[in-house]
């Protein structure tokens, strides 16, 4: 038996350098996919037509009052530009009510999106906090209060496990990373500029209409006016300038 002097056992040595290793892997593993979680959005990545382009919701269905909107929204990795185009063309050649997906020029507060609204029905909020990607929600606050406890969470434990990385190129350059994102994320939770789109029901009319708006982007129709709760949607967020998901977080 070693006696406390003596150098330590070489097998123990091994271990605890593979537990510790193991412990960083399992972090990392468990920081990558909260930090894919925060960036996801409901979305499907649907289906892809011959010339490349995405196949969304309204491009190529008929004007059917029975129909449902199964999603509305771009793809990771569309053109941002392309897809625009392809939306305010199909807004223009729609009649009867639809459901919609109205991206925002910047960011805005719940109470002037909530102005843009009259005469139309409202789903849900598209928010996206600082350091987060999108998030579809029809309580805003409620939102934002579970995005500040899961980052104080997620904060505590990467902060905890940083040092022992220490010499590891990688694993240290993550982790300052997500450090940086999650504090970025709390110094500007109490803001209440977080919502970017929003998902509303109207006749086609009143949808043109609050197209012309300033402060709207874009208005992305989908095939009817029958929106599925569950539904995913999607908007483009206002540093989306080229390419669909890049960033994937609110600078």
């Amino acid at each position: 038996m070693s006696s406390p002097d003596s150098p330590e056992d070489p097998v123990s040595e091994a271990v605890d350098r593979d537990l510790r290793a193991a412990r960083r892997s399992l972090v990392f593993f468990v920081v990558a996919l909260a930090a894919a979680a925060a960036g996801f959005v409901m979305v499907l990545s649907g289906s892809r037509g011959d010339d490349g382009g995405s196949l969304v919701a309204g491009q190529d269905a008929a004007d059917d009052g029975d129909a449902v909107t199964a999603r509305i929204g771009p793809s990771d990795g569309d053109s941002v530009d392309r897809y625009a185009g392809q939306r305010r063309v199909a807004l223009e050649g729609v009649e009867g009510r639809r459901a919609a997906v109205v991206s925002l020029t910047g960011y805005s507060t719940v109470d002037t999106v909530d102005d843009l609204l009259d005469g139309l029905e409202f789903d849900r909020y598209l928010v996206a906090p600082v350091g987060s990607g999108p998030i579809s929600t029809r309580d805003v606050a409620a939102t934002m209060a579970d995005v500040v406890d899961d980052a104080t969470a997620q904060l505590a434990e990467i902060e905890e496990i940083a040092p022992t990385v220490e010499g590891d190129p990688d694993y240290e350059a993550f982790y300052a990373e997500e450090i940086e994102r999650y504090r970025r994320l709390l110094d500007a939770a109490q803001g209440d500029d977080v919502v970017f789109g929003v998902v509303v029901i109207g006749s086609a009319s009143d949808l043109r209409a609050l197209a012309s708006r300033a402060s709207v982007r874009l208005v992305d129709v989908g095939d009817s006016d029958r929106l599925d709760r569950d539904a995913p949607v999607r908007g483009l967020r206002p540093e989306e300038t080229a390419t669909v998901g890049e960033p994937a977080f609110r600078p």
